[in-house]
């Protein structure tokens, strides 16, 4: 890529990153889109992905080293979540309930984020709060229990949820 015009200040392991990040993107969505088919749950996975997808880039949460298993985990979460056996709304606003707690706690991570300043990673947790409020309104389980999936990726061992306990406790 250097060699036909990118910019020649960004390091070649920073294109070689980007080029990761895109080529997983469209691996996830053509995945997950392939799956939804083959199991006959195509909208309800697209909404996973989604869900996931958008609270995933305003809340953060851990990572895989390897992209490849970001891949699988991320396809295989989409796809199996409209397989949940069918929960009573209780349920739902309980668990909504959970994950707004933990993203109003802990959001956002900065893992995989890059705030250039407090305002900004101020911002991005009241979307991911407001993004998960939205959810008691629509209360599809769907939905809800992709933001508790996603939210419980917020929980680290090195910071989070976990030094919080350590600290208050």
């Amino acid at each position: 890529m250097k060699q036909n015009g990118a910019d020649p200040s960004i390091s070649e392991g920073i294109l070689r990153f980007s080029l990761q990040l895109w080529i997983s993107t469209v691996f996830i969505f053509a995945l997950t889109v392939a799956t939804g088919l083959l199991l006959d749950k195509f909208p309800e996975s697209i909404l996973a992905l989604t869900v996931l997808g958008a609270l995933r880039y305003f809340s953060g949460g851990w990572h895989f080293r390897n992209v490849d298993a970001c891949v699988v985990f991320t396809v295989t979460a989409a796809t199996a979540i409209p397989f949940v056996p069918r929960l009573s709304d209780d349920w739902l606003i309980v668990l909504n309930c959970i994950s707004l707690l933990l993203v109003w706690r802990l959001a956002p991570t900065g893992h995989g984020q890059k705030f250039s300043t407090d305002k900004q990673k101020r911002v991005f947790k009241w979307i991911s709060v407001t993004i998960v409020t939205i959810s008691f309104a629509a209360l599809h389980q769907v939905a809800v229990i992709s933001m508790l999936f996603q939210s419980l990726t917020l929980i680290t061992w090195k910071g989070g949820m976990m030094k919080w306990l350590r600290k208050n406790l």
